[in-house]
């Protein structure tokens, strides 16, 4: 039969002791009580029912000790001794599991106890804080709780709730495993049972009266508690040691907010914290806030560099110490601003940025993320109240991706929402991939602070940038720059004109480009600005009418040119010239898109194309994707070029798969511009049916160039492909497109009855190689190249049907071509560039 026996544990490290000599700050000491009624824990190599007396829950579940169980994973331990987790430091003491170490009151009438216990203090001793270890089975208590001190007084905590020994909250201790009495059906759990920890606080009117005794009352009807350990944290005395301050940041930027905290400061019960400020250097602390229990102060906001310290005082002795000064320096708002993280450009990046003299290029900044405001070079300076236009070159491989920029105009070290202007946003339709240019107007408001600023550009692929100047994990890129807001002068003297830069070195026909400038005078009134444009190294520049922006756009171009951007101060007359940027014009028969299909097949092929001199080319019978294919390559090597007579017709016949629906479109190239447009589109309209042949009329127009140019096929199941489908995807899902040469001709005699030699030149115009084809070679053929007076300039030899010219010393200019043999003369223009 088991006793109750009161266990006077010797590890409350003298209460005597603590009590009279001065600390520097409060300690959690284990309490000896008496007042245990029950034996919950099984231990030893017994039965548990021979080693308890009742169990935790309604259910007769008891603890298990790692004696009892020293097989399983789940215990408490033999010493008793608890380091909680709730609270870093606090330890508690069970009683010896051979006696009663459990104040257990079940329910009101059930069961054995009643609804009320006390524990009693072995020692009385004053506190600040009391920690209670306990748990409920069979549900959660709600308990009421009394302190009782040595002079009669008390202090009430009613309505503490102890959870379940099961899954609940502020545990100090989990996983201690159960068994239920007399079954010994060991259970063992990582996370359960569990015991809790419950703090009383003690007011400070009560820290120099000494505990005698706690009272429970449990006021809920379910629930059976379970008390079995209590620590109390000692209220301090003597002088506290106010510790070393410490912050989170050694700068503060205004509207950042960072935290004050101290090391090695007295800390406890009646410990208390007030923390001060004074102007840095002023010695003229004053309060922050009111005084608080912990020691961590967070400064919201600080606007200039300040001085901090903490005063640490004892309530229970009345006592105060001050730290040392921490001194927190003021930063530049220019090193305040956000760092995005997270991006990736490898599918949308920014290309170039244009904005008043600021022009810059770039490439895919690994991360996402580049700063330029150690450039000096890139920058550019702003009036309040103007508004400049601003161009974003970007590559992007998603539709609706958007592109914007921030200015800091208030220099709060931040990008404020209405900081931001939406540049613009790229096409809603799908495409592969794509370089664009967005253009638009950013207006400095007129409070904006003068002085150097940062500037943020930023594109997202596929998605709204809105006011995200600061979103992490994006696709796309941002780049910063640092700029400067002054106040607009009349201009004087001699301007700066800088150097002009275009979006491209080399452009397609009937392509756009754009032309820039940086380090030109900006930011003044009374300048005004022009492009101007020669022929590439002829230094012949004339104005080009409208080209009055930075940036301009040019809308096409048709031959090398150079550019250069011309400022004049109205107030002095002077002007000045940017440094000249070239612009090359590449070969239109290198600027065709490439043609795509949903899908493709071998039964949608076309089999073979037929006209003039390229007679039925197979090309594959393997219709692999992108199901297009360029033979121009081939071309004269294995397949012929055919020629085609201006303003006559010549019939194409193409032939396809065994698909039941075969429709056929195409397009040649007749204005070289790179482009096949619309008006240079032929198709029947009908379907040529399984294995069927269409042949397509082609009148080549009277105002067609002469010489060399690109001949598109496109075949198409289900539906004829319509003028503008000779790029991107078909209207049809199955099908194939092949590409070739063709030669645009047309014979000239000299003398009646002689043959058309059909003569042509590629490239016309021609930058240094010119290539005369002649498509009948006569005896003793011989072709020179002449100027306008019939001056020869070279001659050459024809072999494989073909002569070759170098025109790189010519001036740029028209020529003419001579064919002659012994029986023929034809002659043909070409022009240099």
């Amino acid at each position: 039969m088991k006793k109750n026996i009161t266990h006077l544990l010797t590890l409350a490290l003298g209460a005597l002791g603590l009590a009279t000599a001065p600390m520097a700050q409060a300690a959690y000491v284990p309490v000896t009580v008496t007042g245990y009624n029950a034996d919950v824990v099984a231990n030893g190599t017994g039965t548990s029912i021979n080693s308890t007396t009742i169990g935790i829950d309604a259910g007769g579940y008891v603890f298990m000790a790692q004696d009892y169980n020293p097989t399983g994973t789940s215990y408490l331990p033999n010493s008793g001794l608890i380091n909680s987790a709730a609270t870093a430091g606090v330890t508690f003491q069970m009683a010896s599991y051979a006696g009663n170490n459990s104040l257990r009151i079940p329910a009101s009438g059930t069961g054995t106890g009643t609804g009320t216990g006390t524990l009693t203090f072995a020692t009385p001793q004053s506190a600040g804080e009391v920690y209670l270890m306990a748990t409920s089975g069979s549900g959660a208590a709600t308990v009421d709780m009394t302190v009782t001190f040595s002079d009669g007084t008390t202090q009430v905590f009613s309505g503490q709730t102890v959870s379940d020994w099961y899954g609940g909250a502020n545990y100090a201790v989990l996983g201690l495993g159960r068994v239920q009495r007399g079954v010994e059906n060991r259970e063992n759990s990582a996370s359960d049972p569990r015991l809790y920890q419950i703090r009383l606080t003690i007011a400070a009117a009560n820290f120099a009266k000494q505990i005698q005794s706690i009272a429970f009352s449990k006021t809920s009807t379910s629930g059976v508690l379970n008390v079995m350990g209590v620590t109390i944290n000692s209220v301090c005395n003597g002088t506290p040691a106010a510790g070393t301050p410490t912050s989170t940041t050694a700068s503060a930027c205004v509207g950042n907010s960072f935290t004050l905290n101290t090391t090695g400061a007295a800390f406890g019960s009646g410990i208390s914290y007030q923390w001060q400020s004074s102007p840095a250097g002023a010695n003229t602390f004053t309060n922050l806030g009111t005084s608080q229990a912990t020691s961590a102060y967070t400064v919201a906001n600080q606007t200039a560099a300040t001085d901090y310290r903490v005063v640490v005082t004892c309530a229970g002795s009345t006592l105060s110490s001050s730290s040392a000064v921490i001194a927190v320096a003021q930063s530049s708002f220019l090193n305040c601003y956000c760092t995005p993280t997270g991006g990736s450009c490898t599918s949308e990046w920014i290309r170039g940025v244009s904005f008043g003299a600021l022009s810059n290029t770039s490439t895919c900044t690994t991360g996402g993320y580049v700063s330029y405001t150690s450039n000096t070079a890139l920058t550019t300076t702003l009036a309040p109240g103007s508004t400049y236009p601003l161009t974003l070159d970007l590559h992007i491989n998603a539709t609706n991706s958007q592109a914007g920029v921030w200015i800091d105009y208030d220099h709060s070290g931040t990008f404020d929402a209405s900081e931001y202007t939406l540049i613009g946003t790229g096409p809603a339709t799908g495409f592969t991939s794509l370089d664009l240019s967005l253009t638009g107007s950013v207006a400095v408001p007129a409070t904006a602070l003068t002085g150097p600023t940062r500037m943020r550009v930023r594109s997202n692929n596929g998605g709204v940038v809105g006011n995200q100047a600061c979103f992490n994990s994006y696709f796309g890129e941002v780049e910063d720059y640092l700029v400067t807001i002054a106040a607009a002068t009349a201009c004087s003297g001699t301007p700066t004109g800088g150097t002009a830069t275009a979006s491209a070195a080399a452009v397609c026909p009937a392509t756009s480009f754009v032309l820039r400038a940086s380090g030109y005078t900006t930011n003044a009134t009374g300048l005004s600005y022009q492009w101007q444009s020669s022929p590439a190294g002829a230094n012949t520049f004339t104005a080009i009418s409208g080209a009055t922006t930075v940036p301009y756009t040019v809308p096409s171009l048709t031959a090398n040119t150079d550019y250069r951007l011309q400022i004049t101060c109205a107030g002095s007359g002077a002007s000045a010239l940017s440094v000249p940027v070239s612009v090359t014009l590449s070969p239109f028969t290198q600027c065709y898109c490439t043609p795509t299909y949903v899908s493709g097949g071998n039964s949608d092929i076309i089999r073979t194309v037929t006209v003039g001199t390229l007679a039925s080319n197979t090309g594959t019978l393997a219709n692999a994707a992108p199901y297009y294919h360029d033979y121009s390559s081939q071309q004269p090597a294995t397949l012929a070029i055919p020629s085609l007579p201006v303003s006559g017709t010549t019939n194409i016949t193409l032939t396809f798969g065994s698909d039941v629906n075969q429709y056929s479109a195409l397009w040649i190239d007749f204005n070289h511009n790179g482009i096949f447009d619309a008006t240079e589109y032929f198709t029947l309209g009908t379907n040529a049916g399984t294995n069927g042949t269409a042949v397509i009329p082609v009148a080549v127009p009277a105002a067609a160039l002469l010489g060399q140019t690109k001949l598109r096929v496109r075949g198409g199941d289900d539906l004829v492909p319509l003028a503008t489908q000779a790029c991107g995807a078909s209207q049809s899902d199955y099908g194939e497109a092949e590409d070739y040469l063709v030669n645009l001709v047309v014979a000239t005699a000299s003398r009646s009855g002689q043959a058309n030699v059909a003569l042509s030149a590629f490239p016309n115009p021609a930058t240094a190689a010119l290539t005369v084809q002649v498509g009948i070679v006569g005896p003793q053929a011989q072709v020179a190249l002449t100027d306008l007076t019939g001056k020869v300039l070279q001659t050459a030899l024809v072999a494989n049907q073909s002569a070759h010219f170098n025109m790189s010393g010519l001036a740029a200019g028209i020529y003419l071509v001579r064919y002659q043999d012994a029986n023929n003369t034809q002659t043909i223009k070409v022009s240099k560039q």
